[in-house]
């Protein structure tokens, strides 16, 4: 008996489906589907790019300030002080021509400044009566700093006059 080969196999007549993959040709009208999505695809990809380049520059920012503020804080610490503005007494000498930056923890004069109109004008108005309640406030406009006289409580104080001291400095008294 001879073999039979494909073209002359015969089929019975029963038929089923079934899913299996194939490669199958694209009509015209699948190939432009596809060619808009690939076009749609690539867009938001280079969206998507832009967008983590704002997310990982915003967290860099935010990690930046994080380690920022890690290192100020371990200075501190290891100073066991910082430097911040804070509310200064201010005593004027008007014979002298300065005034001076009183540190509120420690009573020393921490800058001395050469007296301006302001502080002349304060002091007339001091002096008439218009400023009985509490401290003056003195807005500090420092000269350029080649003209600040940097000092010490030494240099301003004479110990071996007593009403020099600048304890009395709390009193309203000036060290001179």
């Amino acid at each position: 008996m001879a073999r039979k080969t494909k073209k002359e196999q015969k089929f019975h007549e029963m038929e089923g489906t079934t899913e299996y993959p194939c490669e199958i040709t694209f009509t015209p009208e699948e190939l432009t589907e596809k060619r808009d999505r690939l076009v749609s695809c690539i867009k938001e990809a280079e969206d998507v790019t832009e967008e983590k380049k704002g997310v990982v520059a915003d967290y860099n920012k935010q990690l930046s300030e994080l380690h920022r503020e890690q290192n100020q804080l371990c200075n501190d610490i290891l100073k066991k002080s910082t430097n911040k503005t804070v509310t200064c007494k201010v005593k004027f000498n008007f014979d002298k021509g300065e005034k001076y930056v009183i540190h509120p923890q420690t009573g020393e004069v921490i800058k001395t400044v050469p007296i301006d109109l302001d502080d002349i004008r304060l002091k007339e108005e001091f002096e008439a009566g218009k400023h009985k309640e509490g401290p003056v406030n003195v807005t500090l406009a420092l000269p350029p700093s080649e003209n600040v006289i940097e000092t010490t409580a030494q240099e301003v104080t004479n110990n071996d006059d007593d009403t020099n001291n600048m304890d009395n400095m709390d009193n309203g008294e000036v060290p001179f």
